[in-house]
């Protein structure tokens, strides 16, 4: 029953099979896809397993959505694995958007900045050059030294 009320307010789709979902298509999704806007309306939702996808299938309702909803669409899903105990939630890529985002973005944005990268050349250079030196003294292990 809460299932039934949960997908009450997602788009139509396709009929999903109770455990593994709707069946997705191969190589060629952008036709299955036209076919089921066509078929079921701009919007549709797909569900594979417990992961739900919105599909939106017309540039204009993607327009018309995204000038509506782009302040609560523009966040990431939240992965706790990758962006939480693995990074120690430092990694901006994972980090979702808010307060947190914009100090750590400003905080790369100060030391990864134009200006502010003329500084790291001395640092590039002597690993530039170590990095030759032992590529002559070791031709064999290049693959090695540059991946320090």
């Amino acid at each position: 029953i809460a299932q039934r009320r949960a997908s009450q307010h997602l788009p139509p789709g396709p009929p999903a099979h109770w455990l593994t979902g709707s069946p997705l298509p191969g190589p060629y999704a952008h036709l299955k896809w036209a076919e089921w806007t066509d078929l079921y309306g701009p919007v549709i939702s797909v569900r594979k397993g417990s992961q739900i996808t919105v599909i939106i299938g017309r540039v204009k309702e993607a327009v018309d959505i995204m000038e509506k909803e782009g302040a609560s669409l523009a966040d990431r899903p939240k992965n706790i694995a990758a962006g939480e105990v693995l990074s120690g939630g430092m990694r901006t890529l994972l980090v979702p958007a808010g307060t947190r985002f914009r100090k750590l973005r400003k905080a790369l944005h100060a030391r990864l900045s134009q200006k502010e990268s003329v500084n790291y050349e001395p640092i590039q250079m002597e690993n530039a050059r170590n990095l030759v030196e032992d590529i002559l003294k070791n031709p064999a292990g290049h693959q090695e030294h540059a991946k320090r």
